[in-house]
């Protein structure tokens, strides 16, 4: 792959990502934070985690799985299995949909909204693989910023009607329209709806990739699964608040994550571990010098943004925020261990670490409050760092050299 068509589609993602992200985490979550207290809105934050698990454990999953079985379709020359598995993942997100709505206490018309959020969330996120496949990032730039200019008209809506409690619209209308570009763009929900003979086993890797994503995601909104029963909405919103500009920072890199999948996913492309290793280095500098921005300016972006929540995010700002990059370091080691490292390994690993961080975490917020939160999201940041190092290299020094010709 030329380093021009490489650092270009990079370069791509980034904007997409902070067409998107600088949207949400500066404008909408800050907007509808201002309408409601700090209880109810870590209610609400609560519920986002909730949407992005789902989208995410099934959306992603079944993108990362057409993605890393692309080359296996391409040899053999078929095309089907996918859209039933779309199908069926609809089915049991409904019924998931329904359990949430009961424990959040949903009306009718808010259950309503919530399904029909998730659901064309995650149709969103599979049928964009299709740019990906192609590493057209170009379109995905363009669906972003579809997105975020709905997302911007929805909450400036929102606000004229003082907010009157619907701020799940402002997230509904942005997905329908994302989706309704899809649809135009791209020809993935025109394929069969049929059985090929590798169902079977693609189906057993969807399975996996599911409980790898639903655990990796339950890791990721740790603060909310944990805290928001521990702490109460209070605590969620004010560790939201600290970590804002790590996370948006953060999510403007991920990205690039997906980009480094695709290109691994590509017939023929060529692994080994001097690339393994230059990627992790590179994005350890990335993470620290991006590190060291935040902390000049977190504090002046939550004293304006988040006034309200402000003092009591405070003294968490410097700490809090080095959680979110060290989430990225593992991200960044991730496409890696998920392209060439057997998914029944990646599981027991991802099982013990959630078993391992929720006695941690419970143990450190219980008994030393946020502060003590902070300190086990780090300590285990770093643990899953080294395991995925280990992991990837492990299994690229087994092989000696990994291709797909």
């Amino acid at each position: 792959m030329q380093i021009k068509k490489i650092s270009s589609d990079f370069g791509l993602n980034v904007l997409s990502s902070i067409a998107l992200v600088m949207t949400m985490q500066l404008f909408v979550y800050p907007k509808i934070a201002s309408t409601f207290d700090a209880n109810t809105y870590g209610s609400i934050l609560t519920i986002m985690a909730v949407i992005n698990t789902v989208l995410a454990t099934f959306g992603n999953g079944l993108n990362n799985l057409r993605l890393i079985t692309n080359e296996e379709y391409h040899r053999e020359g078929l095309i089907g299995d996918f859209n039933l598995l779309l199908v069926a993942s609809l089915v049991v997100i409904t019924i998931g949909a329904f359990l949430s709505a009961c424990y959040f206490s949903f009306t009718v018309v808010e259950m309503l909204a919530f399904w029909l959020i998730v659901v064309l969330a995650v149709i969103r996120t599979y049928l964009s693989v299709s740019f990906r496949m192609l590493l057209n990032y170009k379109k995905i730039l363009l669906m972003n910023l579809l997105m975020s200019t709905a997302y911007i008209l929805a909450t400036i809506a929102y606000l004229d009607f003082h907010g009157m409690g619907y701020w799940y619209l402002i997230f509904l209308l942005a997905e329908v329209v994302s989706v309704v570009y899809l649809v135009k763009e791209t020809d993935l929900l025109k394929e069969p709806f049929v059985k090929t003979e590798l169902f079977s086993t693609v189906m057993r890797k969807y399975g996996n990739l599911i409980y790898l994503t639903l655990m990796g995601n339950l890791l990721l909104y740790m603060d909310r699964n944990l805290l928001y029963p521990l702490l109460g909405g209070a605590a969620v919103a004010i560790f939201f608040a600290a970590t804002m500009v790590g996370k948006t920072v953060g999510i403007v890199i991920q990205p690039m994550a997906g980009v480094l999948l695709s290109y691994f996913s590509q017939v023929d492309f060529v692994m080994n571990r001097k690339k393994f290793w230059k990627i992790n280095l590179t994005f350890c500098m990335v993470c620290l010098l991006s590190y060291i921005v935040t902390i000049f300016v977190a504090d002046f972006v939550v004293q304006h943004l988040y006034a309200s929540l402000y003092q009591e995010a405070r003294p968490y700002l410097y700490l809090a925020n080095l959680i979110p990059f060290l989430g990225i370091l593992g991200s960044m080691a991730q496409p890696a261990v998920l392209r060439y490292v057997s998914l029944n390994i990646q599981s027991l690993f991802q099982t013990i670490y959630l078993v391992i961080s929720v006695g941690v975490s419970y143990f450190f917020a219980v008994y030393y409050g946020l502060l003590g939160f902070c300190y086990a999201a780090i300590l285990l940041s770093v643990l899953r760092i080294g395991v995925l190092w280990w992991l990837g290299d492990t299994e690229i020094k087994g092989k000696k050299q990994i291709t797909y010709n």
